[in-house]
């Protein structure tokens, strides 16, 4: 949002200042156990996906034998711990703050919003999807989410 005030507004922009989104390590001190194959997924925190990249999601997930999960206010459950039930996922498609939460509890995770997509968050991409805040909307290697990027 940074660089939109300074833009779009008359703030000077050395008078933005930027506060990344965090996690308290010791509240998601539960990490989950690293499995062979993934089983399970999340669609965590996020809203605004068309019904039909929805539906793509959750068959590249059946696909896959991975089960699908949505949690958030967006499909009527919001879980106000995720510290308790993102240790239960082994995949975590999410971008901001529910990332890092994600990846705090031991998740792998894929950056989506609707209609983009990201790569999977690993050590080398990990300080450029900070910088993005986890958004695929503002990662130079985001793709369009289509059926053949989901496989």
């Amino acid at each position: 949002m940074a660089p939109r005030l300074a833009t779009e507004t008359t703030i000077p922009e050395d008078r933005i200042v930027t506060i990344p989104n965090f996690v308290d390590l010791e509240r998601f001190s539960r990490v989950r156990k690293t499995i062979a194959r993934p089983a399970r997924a999340v669609l965590f925190g996020q809203s605004g996906f068309y019904p039909a990249e929805l539906e793509l999601l959750e068959t590249a997930c059946a696909d896959h034998g991975i089960a699908l999960d949505k949690v958030g206010y967006a499909y009527g459950n919001p879980r106000p711990r995720p510290e308790y039930f993102l240790p239960d996922y082994d995949i975590a498609f999410a971008i901001g703050r529910s990332a890092i939460e994600a990846a705090a509890s031991g998740c792998a995770v894929v950056p989506v919003v609707p209609q983009l997509a990201g790569a999977i968050v690993v050590p080398d991409t990990l300080e450029d999807w900070a910088a993005s805040n986890f958004s695929p909307r503002y990662f130079t290697s985001a793709s369009v989410m289509d059926s053949e990027w989901l496989g």
